[in-house]
């Protein structure tokens, strides 16, 4: 992390997942270097404050970013993370990673309506759900809540792999102002597959969250 400022003699940093970080150095030049690597896939949020013989000067504003994805060990799935304009169109792409034998899949993203809302797109939501990459070829049905959305795709023929692809693109738009916005996974998202000839919901990673920086 590197600053600027014309007059500070020290400083106070405050990093964390924290909208109001806390404190984690006080460097006596303009840049800080975390001690151990930061957690992937995470929202952070930081802030500087200048000081001398004078005092304190107000704090810097307070930026944010996302550490990159890591990729898991065994199966999951994953928002793809996003910068985005106020008050835009935008596609959230969700992909599937170290999956085999899949036959269907229901995800459930919840989100906060003050942040961003569901594109109608089509009439009825036809287009707002895109299935994607081996998923292409699913039946799809997409069913609207406040606050959340749910997504079936069911595969009618041979089940496939996912090693690492896009699977679902779904049609949001921003609201304005300036802010990080997320969607989750929710817990009852399910994934079907096919292991000899049964069919068998598998174990998951359904951690991760979508962070959306939003600015002008």
């Amino acid at each position: 992390f590197r600053w600027t400022s014309n007059f500070a003699t020290s400083y106070d940093f405050y990093l964390g997942k924290a909208s109001n970080p806390p404190k984690v150095s006080s460097p006596n030049i303009s840049q800080y270097t975390p001690p151990n690597n930061l957690e992937p896939g995470q929202l952070y949020y930081w802030r500087v404050v200048g000081k001398n013989a004078l005092g304190d000067s107000p704090s810097s504003v307070t930026n944010y970013f996302v550490t990159p994805e890591a990729h898991p060990s065994g199966p999951a799935i994953q928002i793809r993370d996003a910068l985005v304009t106020p008050n835009t169109q935008f596609f959230v792409t969700v992909k599937g990673l170290n999956l085999t034998g899949v036959m269907g899949i229901e995800l459930t993203l919840e989100y906060n309506e003050s942040e961003l809302e569901l594109v109608n797109i089509g009439g009825n939501y036809d287009d707002t759900f895109q299935p994607m990459g081996p998923m292409s070829g699913s039946l799809m049905i997409g069913v609207v809540r406040p606050g959340s959305v749910t997504v079936t795709m069911s595969l009618i023929q041979d089940p496939v792999d996912i090693p690492n692809n896009e699977i679902l693109r779904v049609a949001f738009r921003s609201k304005n102002g300036i802010y990080p916005a997320k969607i989750t996974i929710e817990n009852t998202s399910s994934i079907i597959a096919k292991v000899g000839n049964s069919l068998i919901t598998i174990d998951f990673d359904k951690s991760d969250q979508g962070h959306f920086l939003i600015g002008s």
